[in-house]
Formats: structure tokens, C-alpha cells, sequence
């Protein structure tokens, strides 16, 4: 039987997070704050810096913004 991942699978780092953005820590967990309270994320606040958790509410809204962005569709400014 195959097993499926869910995306609570794979926390990241709130600190290669911040990396990636070009945000302080601070500035990426206050982000984060309120994807929680949107439901797209949950924080493990039990690893230091914190680990974010990609919710499938916050998966299925990712692949909706993905399939609406004009450059996945192949369109070109």
C-alpha cells in the first residue's frame, strides 16, 4: 500500500524561511502568525528557530494560486 504524504510531513526551518525571503526571523514568524490564523500554516514552536507547517487548506490554496499565475500558464508580459 502506498502511503501519501501530507504536507505536515515536511516542516521547514521559520529560519530558511527567512533566508529564502530576504526577511528578519521576526519579520518571517509574524508573516507566519497570520497564516496560522488564516489556517495555510501551523508552527511547532518546539524546535528552535520555530518549524512551519504547510496545512492542506494552505496546500489547496497554493496550487489554486499557482494554476491562476498568468506565468504558469505560459502567458508572458
Amino acid at each position: 500500500m502506498k502511503r501519501h504524504l501530507e504536507p505536515e510531513d515536511h516542516p521547514t526551518s521559520s529560519y530558511e524561511i527567512a533566508q529564502e525571503t530576504h526577511l528578519s526571523l521576526d519579520q518571517t514568524l509574524a508573516v507566519c502568525d497570520d497564516l496560522v490564523q488564516e489556517g495555510f500554516v501551523k508552527i511547532s514552536p518546539l524546535h528552535t528557530p520555530p518549524l512551519v507547517y504547510l496545512t492542506l487548506p494552505g496546500l489547496a490554496r497554493a496550487r489554486r494560486m499557482e494554476a491562476d499565475c498568468p506565468i504558469s500558464k505560459g502567458y508572458s508580459a
